[in-house]
């Protein structure tokens, strides 16, 4: 079981670690320790193609549309079932203000912003 997932917008790490276009570096397996991003050892040509896409793709709405169709190749061929996302909760008290919140950060990402209330 895996729970983790892309910590940014631009989710070219976590997508890489699908990636087998080199499989002798990018898959996990005794002949490099193990140390390949790709554990899952799978091998997809057009999810290949579609990764060297978005890593020089500049426009915002190109890149989405090719990391939606990244992640449709994973889940469609069943390379991994997304079951939950595990988000971390944050609590504030009601006398700080200033926050924002983020649904791609810590809770702590704009803290120089806060301040307090009486």
């Amino acid at each position: 079981m895996f729970t983790n997932g892309p910590t940014s917008p631009y989710p070219l790490e976590y997508m890489q670690g699908f990636k087998s276009s080199e499989p002798e570096t990018d898959i996990a397996q005794q002949s490099n320790s193990w140390s390949g991003n790709n554990y899952n050892r799978w091998v997809n040509e057009e999810f290949n193609e579609l990764w060297e896409q978005a890593r020089t793709e500049m426009d915002p709405d190109t890149q989405a549309e090719l990391f939606i169709a990244m992640n449709d190749l994973v889940i469609g061929e069943v390379v991994r079932i997304g079951l939950v996302h595990r988000a971390i909760p944050d609590g504030f008290s009601n006398r700080i203000k200033g926050h924002v919140a983020s649904s791609w950060d810590v809770g702590l990402y704009d803290i120089a912003n806060w301040y307090a209330e009486d």
